[in-house]
């Protein structure tokens, strides 16, 4: 391989080789048969020549130079992009895959006892839980706690300038719950909510199971679940009611 050029020989200026420097030197080389303008004459005419050579030669570096540099980016490109899809496959390997529903099927029936979601979060998260709350009494408070969020759900309505905060309760849920009978009994828009919240939770769930169960549609309302649902909201009214009442005697 030639060595590299360091200096552009297109910005190199030819030698004064008609200076009295030169002349002097040439003097001593010339005869009669060669005098000092043709020595003159010679060396111009070399080093054009030395300089033509040296210009094709830095021109070819260059390009040789701009093709590594282009290879270089290419391959640096090449392997930005092979990261980013690997990088991309790993995500999409991680996220947890959404299975489809099957069209008017219900929802189960039977309404078994669930732990709450904080401890299904931590499982998910492969992060400790207590065994307390996958016992019956755990799970049992979480379905209070349902019932109380679903009773004390709170929605924003305007009033003319001003946003108030009115129980969600109190106003019918724009999906196909709004209609049903169960909606115009007492506590009836509470099983209503209630029912959305569990049915949905129950749903999100079997969307990301891994078993070849199929998922029921959520649109179809199952009434049985939902009487299932009135019944447990009458009930923990009674109860609260009785607390109430127990109380006011022992304090009056």
């Amino acid at each position: 391989m030639p060595p590299r050029i360091t200096q552009d020989p297109h910005l190199v200026q030819p030698p004064d080789f008609e200076s009295e420097q030169f002349r002097a030197l040439y003097a001593t080389l010339a005869t009669a048969e060669r005098t000092v303008d043709a020595i003159i004459a010679d060396s111009q005419n070399a080093w054009t020549q030395n300089n033509d050579a040296q210009r094709v030669a830095w021109n070819a570096q260059v390009e040789q130079d701009h093709a590594e540099e282009e290879e270089a980016r290419a391959a640096q490109e090449q392997a930005k992009q092979e990261a980013a899809e690997a990088e991309k496959r790993e995500r999409e390997n991680k996220r947890p895959k959404i299975k489809s529903f099957t069209p008017n099927k219900t929802v189960g029936k039977l309404s078994s006892r669930r732990p709450s979601r904080y401890a299904i979060h931590k499982i998910e998260q492969l992060e400790y839980v207590e065994l307390y709350y996958f016992t019956k009494e755990a799970c049992l408070e979480a379905e209070r706690t349902e019932y109380s969020v679903a009773r004390g759900t709170f929605t924003l309505m305007a009033d003319g300038e001003n946003v108030l905060a009115k129980p969600a309760a109190a106003y019918k849920p724009s999906t196909k719950l709004d209609k049903h009978p169960i909606s115009d009994l007492e506590g009836g828009e509470t099983a209503v909510l209630l029912y959305q919240a569990r049915i949905r939770r129950r749903w999100m769930e079997d969307l990301k199971s891994t078993n070849d169960e199929e998922v029921f549609d959520i649109s179809v309302v199952n009434d049985k679940r939902l009487d299932e649902m009135y019944s447990e909201v009458l009930n923990l009214r009674q109860a609260q009611g009785i607390k109430r009442s127990v109380t006011i005697s022992f304090t009056s």
